[in-house]
């Protein structure tokens, strides 16, 4: 990969319509991205890069259009990309409405204990 000495290697997730499919609403915190040549040596990263601006992450990286450059690693031998993506899940709406609704519930019935008289116990 980029044979010409010299050369910035890039990098696109999903290059105009193939983003990477998600399973579930995603905030993208981060990616490092890392370089190897055939022996498995490091050639290049960790480099990181974040996407703070598409919340949830719609999968692309940059962006459909868009390509992230590494440096000059033309020339290099490099043979091998590692991409690690960390995310942090974003909550369903139902899932919030559910947790508040245990938890008033919850608050409810605390108030009725502690307000009960003795002898009614």
């Amino acid at each position: 990969m980029f044979p010409s000495a010299g050369e910035t290697g890039v990098v696109n997730i999903g290059y105009v319509s193939n983003p990477l499919d998600l399973l579930e609403s995603v905030d993208l915190i981060n990616g490092i991205v890392r370089m190897y040549d055939a022996a498995g040596s490091l050639l290049f990263g960790p480099g990181t890069f974040n996407n703070p601006l598409v919340v949830p992450w719609d999968g692309y990286w940059i962006n459909s259009n868009t390509f992230g450059g590494f440096g000059s690693v033309g020339g290099r031998n490099i043979r091998r990309i590692e991409l690690d993506i960390n995310v942090a899940v974003i909550p369903e709406p139902h899932s919030v409405a559910l947790v508040l609704m245990a938890l008033v519930a919850g608050v409810s019935m605390s108030r009725r204990k502690s307000g009960q008289r003795p002898d009614l116990a």
